[in-house]
């Protein structure tokens, strides 16, 4: 994926790969978006831009030129399906968490007093 233009790469010969093997479409699925891309080898090559960064030489399709339809399987990492929250019903008894820290305080370093992590001195 490029951001400027927003546009999807491909390796060329990758791309000539594909179509000795019969594919007639390439398609990708964005993971982060669950949006999947699709357009056809042939649109690839015909308005596609060639280019090379230094990894070999690739052709890019801007992303408008791309078919573009959401995963039915993809969810959202925002959407989460918490419970509710509910009131202990009182037959546990809650304690506190007591934690004792085994960082060490009060350490010398360079004949400077260092701060201790969790408090103290």
């Amino acid at each position: 994926m490029l951001t400027n233009p927003p546009a999807i790469a491909n390796d060329i010969q990758a791309l000539h790969d594909a179509e000795r093997a019969g594919a007639v479409y390439c398609v990708f699925t964005n993971t982060d978006t669950g949006i999947i891309y699709r357009a056809p080898i042939a649109k690839i090559w015909d308005m596609g831009k060639e280019f090379d960064f230094g990894y070999g030489r690739q052709i890019m399709l801007t992303v408008q030129n791309w078919t573009q339809t959401r995963d039915p399987e993809y969810l959202d990492p925002t959407h989460t399906n918490t419970p509710e929250y509910t009131e202990p019903s009182g037959t546990h008894d809650v304690k506190p968490l007591k934690y004792k820290s085994r960082a060490t305080v009060g350490v010398v370093w360079n004949g400077v007093k260092q701060l201790s992590l969790f408090g103290g001195e």
